[in-house]
């Protein structure tokens, strides 16, 4: 099984491979770190040895130079001839020792050599001049670097000391001594070798403790890696074990709470989803629940408007075929919204067409409409609704309303729109007895261009990016305005101005608006 998981992973296109490894990242730089700093201890140590064997051996010379000058002048004149002299001793008992040589001036001021350790070729030590100096306590003691040298074969670097050597008659004579630097260098090699030996080892351990350092501080990082595939995949159930009080543990528990939240968010994107479909499945029922086409009247000129503030909203309106001289107009509004309030208008809708055939009253049709609503509609829903029906030959209206909005009357003659409010209960609020006492009907005898306008309260309630409504004295006016206008352009003028109130503001609520305008008795079916 986790062989077959591993080759799913590998194949999984989600599944991404780091292109280095983190604990590889850190080793290395851990390892040249490392290798720095032991190369700079090296070199800063080197220098060190190599001052202080420098010291050691300008002391042992200074301390030799100045006791054997000790002895005078006087004291080496007696070994000017002597194939044997204190010299060759001192040579003997000190490996270092390369030459020691005693110098007197001769009556030319040309130096002499008086006595030596060995026999003496200046051409053998080659000074560098440039390298004089002086011991800071002794300053009559010179010291130069230089080369020995036998047949033109370079043996050994030397170190050259110079010290005056006194003589009772007021001559002043000099005192060579060469030393071998070979000390000094074998000491600085040696101790380089050792330093290369013991740094190679520190960065070897270096780098192995850095790897050791790097797995374990990469191993919380490559799980958390893994628990990432795991949920990339879908695996929202997995949780990670990564813990601690690092930052390693706090990156686990922000994983962790991720998790919780790409839950909550799958929930939610479930339920939208959910929803979604069905408010798609409502919009759907609801466009065909929707006149398809205006009635074809030649005296008069109609046209409708509805907008739903979601997907599927809770207005209705309607144009029915009461009888063949009669058709009933009306615009509806219930109270929810989405699927429920959906199938309560598809209900209403229903009911008015079957109890508007043949009927004449518009008050008597909406209560029979109500006592079938009450008793069928979920507790604390209703509809509010307008009815009109009207005589298409002679334009006489008859309406009723159950708790809505009041029709809006232009007078074509007098130029003028007033409000008409039969008043009435909204559908399914009761029964029959208090529903039935609330209702009343008016009847009105439209002239050549009258006009009457129903509509849903979304329109005197749309608001602003300040949360003000349009209201209705601005709906009133724009009626007042644009009601000589077709149909069409009436609608169409009055929804601009409902747009621009708005501004940038969200659509809180539907905006239905059916209106009708009466052209004359005079025209011909």
């Amino acid at each position: 099984m986790a062989a077959e998981r591993e080759s799913t992973e590998t194949k999984d296109p989600r599944v991404i491979k780091p292109s280095s490894s983190l604990a590889f990242k850190f080793a290395w730089r851990v390892s040249v770190v490392i290798a720095v700093l032991v190369l700079l201890f090296g070199i800063v140590a080197s220098l060190t040895l190599k001052n202080l064997a420098t010291e050691m051996i300008n002391a042992r010379g200074v301390d030799l130079a100045t006791a054997e000058a000790a002895h005078g002048l006087e004291y080496w004149r007696q070994f000017t001839h002597a194939t044997i002299n204190p010299l060759m001793q001192t040579l003997e008992n000190n490996d270092d020792v390369v030459n020691i040589v005693v110098f007197e001036p001769d009556a030319t001021g040309e130096l002499q050599v008086q006595a030596a350790a060995r026999p003496f070729r200046s051409a053998e030590v080659k000074e560098n001049t440039n390298s004089q100096a002086q011991i800071p306590n002794r300053p009559d003691t010179t010291i130069t670097t230089g080369t020995f040298e036998k047949a033109g074969e370079t043996l050994v670097n030397v170190r050259i000391y110079r010290k005056p050597v006194a003589a009772k008659d007021g001559k002043e004579g000099t005192l060579l001594l060469v030393l071998s630097a070979r000390r000094v260098e074998e000491q600085r090699w040696s101790f380089l070798s050792t330093l290369v030996i013991v740094g190679l080892v520190a960065v070897g351990l270096g780098i192995g403790t850095s790897f050791l350092l790097a797995a374990l501080v990469a191993r919380p990082a490559r799980s958390l890696a893994t628990d990432m595939g795991a949920v990339s995949r879908g695996n929202l159930e997995h949780k990670t074990r990564v813990h601690g009080n690092d930052e390693i543990g706090m990156l686990g528990r922000s994983f962790n709470r991720m998790i919780v939240s790409l839950q909550e968010a799958q929930t939610r994107e479930v339920e939208r989803r959910a929803i979604e479909r069905e408010l798609s499945i409502a919009q759907e029922i609801q466009s065909s629940l929707l006149p398809a086409e205006l009635p074809k009247l030649s005296r008069f000129d109609l046209f409708p408007y509805y907008e739903p503030a979601k997907e599927v909203g809770g207005d209705y309106y309607d144009f029915i075929p009461v009888d063949r001289k009669h058709l009933g107009l009306v615009v509806a509004d219930v109270s929810g919204k989405g699927i429920p309030g959906c199938m309560v208008m598809t209900m209403v809708r229903s009911i008015i067409r079957y109890e508007s055939r043949g009927l004449l009253s518009a008050g008597e049709t909406l209560k029979r409409v109500n006592r079938l609503v009450a008793s069928d509609i979920k507790r604390g829903m209703f509809v509010t609704a307008i009815y009109m029906i009207i005589d298409i030959t002679t334009g006489e209206t008859t309406m009723a309303s159950a708790g809505h909005n009041p029709l809006i009357y232009w007078s074509g003659k007098e130029q003028t729109c007033r409000l008409i409010n039969p008043g009435g209960m909204a559908l399914g609020l009761d029964r029959g007895l208090a529903f039935n006492e609330a209702m009343r009907e008016v009847t009105l005898q439209l002239a050549t261009g009258d006009r009457l306008v129903a509509y849903s309260d979304g329109i005197v309630e749309a608001m602003n990016e300040q949360d003000e409504e349009y209201g209705d004295d601005r709906f009133l006016a724009a009626c007042q305005r644009l009601a000589a206008l077709p149909s069409e352009e009436f609608v169409t003028g009055v929804v601009e101005e409902v747009r621009m109130h708005q501004g940038g503001a969200e659509q809180h609520d539907d905006i239905t608006l059916s209106t009708l305008r009466f052209l004359g008795e005079s025209r011909e079916e």
